[in-house]
């Protein structure tokens, strides 16, 4: 994820502050330039609804595992199928979204099947797919248990071509 690229491409600036991000296994992350930006974020539809994130931090360089989500996996799960989910091929993060928005992520519908890894919870941005990586859940961390959210749409299947990062849209303040 490089959110400094992206407050780079929407134009946007902000005071610089020391920003420490810190993860299991005491693993830590130093930003001594991170700037705290404002912005607006929004699924790409019609007169989406324009949500306001305060305290967003630039960040260099965010290793996070890069998802996809095929096709044959969204047919096969009848609590996947019907939602406006489509397949994409490894989509970066490019905006983690912190605890000071926390009422933007916060799940209010939730799909779920007995013995599936993979659960579907829509907030008020996007569906996301939420899936304990194992061995039926592949990625880079195969053999492991780590969890990865893939964003993937709201109200929307995006047309041949499209990528994830054309069903949100991110804006300056």
């Amino acid at each position: 994820m490089h959110m400094q690229d992206l407050a780079k491409e929407l134009g946007i600036a902000g005071p610089r502050e020391e920003l420490c991000l810190q993860w299991t296994d005491d693993i830590k992350q130093n930003e001594t330039n991170s700037q705290s930006v404002a912005l607006y974020i929004s699924a790409q539809l019609p007169n989406a609804r324009k949500l306001y994130m305060k305290n967003v931090h630039t960040i260099t360089a965010l290793k996070l595992p890069v998802p996809s989500l095929d096709l044959a996996t969204i047919s096969a799960r009848g609590h996947l199928k019907d939602l406006p989910i489509a397949p994409y091929t490894a989509e970066r993060a490019r905006i983690l979204i912190s605890l000071d928005n926390l009422k933007l992520i916060i799940p209010s519908e939730t799909r779920q099947r007995e013995g599936d890894e993979r659960v579907a919870a829509r907030c008020k941005i996007v569906w996301s797919v939420v899936c304990w990586y194992s061995r039926n859940c592949t990625t880079g961390f195969k053999g492991r248990r780590s969890l990865a959210a893939h964003n993937v749409g709201y109200n929307k299947i995006p047309s041949s071509g499209e990528t994830m990062g054309n069903w949100t849209s991110v804006e300056a303040r």
